[in-house]
């Protein structure tokens, strides 16, 4: 960008390099806002927009669950996931789409790509994965996001995996509400 001479976009990855690098290495809470760990999101995705120049992303989480205490870089591995496996090997224009909802006692997020995708039986593989001990074939972040829920929720907490509704891939996180949150 810079031997190009697109002197705003150089500045403009540089601030989200910059909020993205200040959130990942603060070490001093392991729990943040929901609305903290988005704004995280957008830093990567706009940098990884900016880099690839063929997705857009939409962000799309109900107002009422902004506040809401979750684990720091719960969404961040799930949404790196659908850039590098999703849009990145894929040969059409990308969509990623990060989406909200609550019900039922428990809150939601689903991230979709419009990517490849994973077969019927490699998705039922890689769910299967996350509720044994972790080894040399199990992924490390889709684990420690499993575990983690659980861990601090409980319950029916825990993220799933399936086709999404774009095509691709769909990793979704569940946990469950707390008294006094939602």
């Amino acid at each position: 960008m810079a031997n190009l001479g697109e002197k705003q976009a150089v500045v403009d990855m540089a601030l989200n390099l910059g909020e993205y690098y200040r959130y990942t290495t603060r070490q001093e809470q392991e729990t943040t806002t929901l609305g903290e760990e988005l704004k995280l999101i957008r830093n990567y995705l706009n940098i990884q927009s900016m880099r690839l120049q063929r997705f857009r992303f939409e962000i799309e989480i109900p107002e009422t669950m902004l506040a809401l205490p979750i684990p720091r870089l719960l969404l961040q591995p799930l949404v790196e996931n659908a850039v590098i496996h999703g849009v990145e090997n894929s040969v059409q224009f990308g969509l990623i789409v990060v989406r909200g909802e609550q019900g039922g006692g428990v809150n939601r997020i689903a991230v979709d790509d419009n990517g490849p995708g994973v077969a019927g039986e490699k998705l039922a593989a890689l769910q299967g994965r996350l509720a044994v001990p972790m080894d040399e074939h199990t992924g490390t972040g889709l684990w420690n996001i499993h575990q983690r829920l659980i861990y601090m929720y409980g319950g029916r907490s825990g993220l799933t995996f399936a086709k999404s509704p774009l095509g691709g891939f769909r990793a979704e996180l569940v946990w469950e509400e707390k008294e006094g949150s939602a």
